[in-house]
């Protein structure tokens, strides 16, 4: 097998002589980043670049088009690069969570054509070397699944956590809290360092949260995880939004029956027990007019006093008094008689 791929790497190379000529395309400056932090190791000639898992790492490459101006011959493809003029490239990229301590080659090719179909390329190679702490966990993501949590959703808040370390950490704990809740989530887990075994490198995790009983519209959960020396490897803090349940006010009835009721009672005491001449009777009227009392209740309760035990009496005396003056004159009419 090696010996066909080996006849057909000559095969290729026999063809494509005639294609290539001296290259024209150049790599006039090479400059990287780092996390946002220039690399110095590493130039257009080569060189190191020291990384850790998860690093972002920025490569800004200048190509240049070593053509003379008088030759006059563009170089395509990368984009279009003008006889003796230079253009920049941008290259982003991510360093693997799940990578081993160690060197590796980065190759950075570059290949165009030019205006007479002759390719012309360029090639550096960089060393990429990955450095880990014996202790050290990463929090990949730690948010809300969906965002912003509405009235009635129940909160999947979802992290994920990998052993970006050179260590195996046992007994790890992860702590999730949201304070104006009073939740705590729990759990333990053993992160190893096991390449044959990715799963045993890294967790995830989505938990449902009930939010029913919340009433504001932001809050904040937060992540705490230390291993079995008690010492923290990660802790991190998310701004969550979250609209509310409206809760309608009650229409104030109560207070506005406490407000009759008082006037009800004062009505009553205007009204006296008796009523003993008629000398009154305007006066009630017009202190029953200013509390709101009508008058034809005044006038009941007036004729509900006349019969009363003490004007019983008194109509009993007049009768009486009257039968005795009948009485009388019979008697006085009778003697002339006689």
């Amino acid at each position: 097998m090696k010996k066909i791929l080996f006849i057909l790497m000559i095969l290729t190379l026999l063809v494509s002589t005639s294609a290539f000529a001296a290259s024209e395309l150049s790599i006039k400056d090479f400059d990287v980043r780092v996390n946002g932090h220039s690399e110095n190791n590493a130039d257009e000639d080569g060189g190191k670049i020291e990384v850790n898992p998860g690093d972002e790492v920025v490569i800004k490459v200048t190509l240049e088009n070593t053509f003379s101006s008088s030759e006059d011959i563009e170089i395509q493809d990368f984009p279009d690069l003008d006889a003796n003029k230079n253009d920049d490239l941008t290259l982003t990229f991510q360093v693997p969570y799940l990578l081993e301590k160690g060197n590796y080659d980065m190759v950075f090719t570059a290949d165009g054509e030019d205006d007479n179909d002759t390719r012309h390329s360029v090639e550096q190679t960089f060393t990429l070397r990955v450095e880990k702490e014996d202790d050290e966990l990463t929090l990949v993501n730690f948010k809300p699944i969906i965002e912003p949590v509405v009235c009635g959703d129940i909160l999947q808040l979802a992290y994920h956590i990998v052993n970006t370390g050179d260590d195996n950490q046992k007994d790890t704990k992860i702590k999730v809290l949201i304070d104006d809740l009073s939740y705590v989530n729990t759990v333990m887990y053993d992160f190893m360092t096991d390449f044959d075994d990715d799963e045993e490198m890294e967790y995830e995790n989505i938990l449902d949260i009930d939010l029913s009983e919340l009433q504001k519209t932001t809050f904040s959960a937060r992540i705490e995880v230390t291993n079995d020396d008690d010492i923290q490897l990660i802790t991190d803090l998310v701004e969550i939004t979250y609209s509310p349940c409206v809760v309608k006010e009650e229409v104030e009835v109560k207070e506005e029956v406490k407000e009759v009721i008082p006037k009800v009672e004062e009505k009553q005491e205007i009204i006296p027990a008796e009523t003993n001449s008629n000398s009154d009777a305007p006066q009630k009227e017009t202190t029953a007019s200013s509390t709101g009392i009508s008058y034809s209740k005044i006038t009941k309760q007036t004729q509900t006093n006349l019969f009363s035990v003490g004007n019983i009496l008194l109509l009993t005396l007049i009768l009486l008094v009257i039968i005795l003056i009948v009485l009388a004159t019979k008697i006085t009419a009778k003697n002339k008689n006689d």
